[in-house]
């Protein structure tokens, strides 16, 4: 019998992403997904029912653990979030006492994912974080932190729950789950610029190594594919409707509405937002002369990008992001969206944009972007210059490693 591995992915997008490690470890580990939401409102249930139904469709293994997670009709304050703490914590110590994984892997060590890590490293499971998208891979609490906008009864409230948790764990001998955090026996994370002293301080630098990422190879290998192979490259624009002989711009929009508190944008504003983006584009190409395609995130809902589809673009989502990058001529995306490893492999050419009040250019370090275009005349014109085959490349790669699925695959099989 194959030992057994379980993979806690935080959504459909990181689920795919250790989907493309699967092969390389299916002859020697059974792998299972584990899936977790917290109780934030549909969203996470949803996240949880693509999810199941991506691995159903698939056939991979997977299983449900939200005991403890879900909303319930009468909620006593300090009661009702502390008894649900117990019931999940009661309920991945059985899962993981039946089961018995030697390995257990995520994309960060957070919330939902904290107390099933905590149990595991109890048990003396392995416990390995591997890195997917640049910023923090810990946090230590289970409740949810309130917002930096949080009312003062908010923060106070939460405040005396974590204390009450931490006195009832003390009384009971147990593992002080909101003063402890995770402390995996392997961080891999993927370039030198996450940061990796602030990991260092904390953990044995020892568990600590540089990795890269599998999205920047697998976009690198395919793209030199359809470059050096006429009939693959037509059959992925065949694949995806679109006419080899025009242009192809990709567009990757930021989902404002998934931040409307910062951004101010909900649904009907974003739509108008990246559709104000393709009228821009349109300003330098005619119709006639143009693939547009829009990919939208996993967890994105088509119907806000209907009135984009009737401009006649190509509104993808379930879409391999590298098979359309391989054939894309220029990417219009923001410096903040983990796409942006897929577009340093791919190496194509990009504009990074951002016409909103957040701060996404904090993302241009971890991308190696040397520019990011904030005003819309501006990208016309860059446009423009592309479209002249004048416009000067917008990033860096010449030191990333393009090759990293095997340094991955022997980190997390050693």
């Amino acid at each position: 019998m194959r030992p057994t591995i379980h993979i806690l992915p935080l959504y459909i997008g990181v689920l795919k992403y250790f989907e493309r490690l699967l092969p390389y470890f299916e002859k020697k580990y059974a792998v299972s997904f584990v899936l977790l939401t917290r109780e934030d409102g549909d969203g996470p249930v949803k996240k949880e029912q693509e999810m199941a139904r991506y691995c159903e469709e698939k056939g991979y293994s997977y299983f449900i653990l939200n005991e403890g997670m879900r909303k319930t009709p009468i909620r006593i304050p300090f009661f009702t979030p502390i008894k649900k703490r117990y019931e999940h914590r009661n309920a991945c110590r059985k899962f993981l006492n039946s089961h018995r994984p030697v390995k257990v892997i995520t994309s960060k060590a957070r919330n939902p994912h904290h107390t099933f890590l905590r149990e595991a490293e109890r048990l003396g499971v392995e416990t390995i974080i591997l890195q997917w998208s640049f910023g923090g891979v810990m946090d230590k609490s289970i409740y949810n932190k309130p917002s930096a906008s949080a009312g003062l009864f908010q923060k106070l409230y939460s405040r005396t729950l974590e204390k009450c948790a931490v006195a009832i764990d003390t009384a009971r001998g147990d593992v002080e789950y909101d003063t402890t955090a995770v402390i995996p026996r392997k961080i891999g994370l993927i370039d030198e610029l996450q940061d990796v002293k602030r990991y260092a301080d904390s953990y044995n630098p020892q568990s600590i190594s540089i990795v890269g990422s599998a999205d920047i190879q697998i976009a690198y290998d395919l793209k030199n594919h359809a470059e050096s192979d006429i009939l693959f490259k037509k059959n992925l624009y065949h694949k995806y409707s679109l006419d080899p002989r025009k242009a192809t711009i990709l567009v990757i929009p930021f989902r404002f509405h998934s931040h409307w508190y910062n951004s101010g944008m909900r649904e009907k504003e974003q739509s108008d937002h990246w559709l104000g983006i393709v009228k821009n584009i349109k300003a330098v190409y005619r119709q006639e002369e143009l693939n547009l395609v829009i990919k939208i995130h996993p967890s994105d809902q088509e119907r806000i990008y209907a009135p984009l589809r009737a401009e006649g673009i190509h509104v993808l989502k379930n879409a391999f992001l590298e098979e359309v990058l391989a054939i894309t001529d220029l990417c219009i995306t923001d410096p903040f969206t983990t796409a942006n490893y897929m577009v340093l492999g791919s190496n194509v050419h990009a504009i990074f944009i951002n016409f909103s009040t957040l701060k996404l250019e904090t993302g241009m370090p971890y991308y190696h972007i040397l520019r990011t275009v904030n005003d819309r005349e501006e990208f016309i014109e860059m446009v423009r210059r592309f479209k002249q085959g004048a416009l000067e490349k917008q990033y860096d790669n010449s030191s990333v490693e393009m090759r990293s699925i095997e340094k991955i695959v022997s980190f997390l099989g050693q």
